[in-house]
């Protein structure tokens, strides 16, 4: 097939390009390709100390009210609450406590 073959010889470019200007549609083929290979099992809040939930949840505020554009917000949102973001609190992000 042709397109294929010119994909192939324009891989870098094309994906490049795709990636610049329709991102929505580029993170949308990422997910179909990985999304039977992520595995995420939800946080186990009950098992949080004070602390953990604590942190958390300045995190979570954080993530709402101190980013400006909405998608990144939602990014750092669901760093925070699926537990991938530092255990320990940034001065420079979380404000309050």
């Amino acid at each position: 097939m042709a397109i294929l073959q010119d994909f192939e010889m324009n891989r870098s470019a094309v994906l490049g390009r795709l990636r610049l200007t329709f991102t929505p549609a580029y993170f949308a083929i990422l997910l179909k390709l990985l999304d039977s290979q992520l595995q995420v099992e939800p946080p186990a809040f009950d098992e949080y100390s004070d602390d953990e939930a604590a942190h958390t949840v300045r995190l979570a505020r954080s993530a709402l009210n101190e980013t400006a554009d909405p998608r990144t917000a939602l990014i750092e949102l669901d760093a925070a609450l699926l537990n991938r973001a530092s255990l320990e609190p940034s001065a420079d992000r979380i404000y309050g406590d």
